[in-house]
């Protein structure tokens, strides 16, 4: 059964189209339905949620929890401050690469989050003060409440070594295209691309707007889960490509062409490997936000 409510949004720019997501999850529930093999292998995708609830500390799905949360707070606060598109899925990144390497308990999580914003913003050409980033994390955290003056200037200074921690861990190698432009690029520059989906697929221009609504959708999502830890940007925007023609059951590949038109980015190993993990992101939010349930 699928239940939609929108008690569960995507915050600022990553926000579904409930419509469009409402698709999403049906075509999920779909796909997830052809790969199981029994009835009871699709009773544990939809009761994830319930295991290992009472495991330790240090466990896997305790720190994936803390890492969420910590991707909700960057993009909660990238809302409050306004800033651009680019700029929050630039400090999803550096959190994801961060926490590739630190452990989210021996780091201040809140400081760590902060400084992924404040940082994303200069990068993206939209920088905040120091102030308003850590003022509007502390307000995303701590509703009708204003931070002690004391306090507020601690985490100033704080937040500045937590950037220059972050430079220095990235390698100053933070000018890094992402996902989403590298998205852009495909849907907009890729003749192959077109050709295959308006000459092979025969797509029309509303079926083309669709497409490329859907791709963004998932493109966007793909930024909340450390994809870009293993994978590379284009890599991740050409699997979103082609997760979308499959959910709508078509074809991946021209039979007549010597080369597939993701050749280009990716082999059809990492599209997959991409696929599962991005999959298996999207129907656990669906699941904890109650769009989905077992009957």
């Amino acid at each position: 059964v699928i239940l939609m409510h929108e008690t569960y949004v995507f915050p600022f720019f990553l926000v579904f189209d409930i419509s469009q997501r409402s698709v999403l999850v049906h075509w999920f529930i779909e796909w997830i339905a052809d790969r199981a093999g029994s009835a009871e292998e699709r009773e544990n995708v939809s009761n994830q949620r319930t295991m290992n609830e009472a495991g330790p500390l240090e466990s896997d799905r305790f720190v994936e929890r803390v890492k969420r949360s910590c991707v909700s707070l960057i993009i909660k606060t990238g809302k409050l401050l306004k800033i651009d598109h680019t700029a929050v899925i630039t400090a999803l990144s550096f959190l994801h690469r961060f926490y590739g390497e630190y452990s989210v308990f021996k780091n201040d999580r809140f400081l760590v989050s902060m400084a992924c914003v404040y940082l994303g913003g200069k990068v993206a050409d939209c920088p905040k003060s120091s102030r308003d980033v850590l003022v509007s994390g502390f307000s995303v955290l701590n509703p009708n409440k204003k931070p002690d003056k004391s306090w507020l200037e601690e985490a100033r200074k704080k937040l500045v070594k937590a950037e220059r921690v972050l430079l220095y861990q990235t390698g100053f190698k933070f000018s890094i295209k992402t996902a989403n432009e590298h998205m852009m690029d495909i849907l907009l520059k890729d003749e192959r691309l077109g050709t295959f989906l308006k000459g092979t697929l025969g797509m029309g221009d509303q079926e083309l707007a669709k497409f490329n609504r859907l791709s963004n959708t998932l493109v966007n999502s793909s930024a909340k889960i450390p994809l870009v830890v293993q994978h590379d940007p284009k890599a991740i925007a050409a699997a979103c490509v082609w997760f979308v023609i499959k959910l709508l059951k078509l074809p991946d590949t021209d039979l007549n062409q010597p080369r597939p038109w993701y050749a280009a980015y990716t082999t059809a190993e990492e599209l997959k490997e991409v696929s599962e993990q991005l999959s298996s992101a999207l129907v656990r939010e669906s699941i904890e936000a109650g769009e989905l349930t077992s009957t």
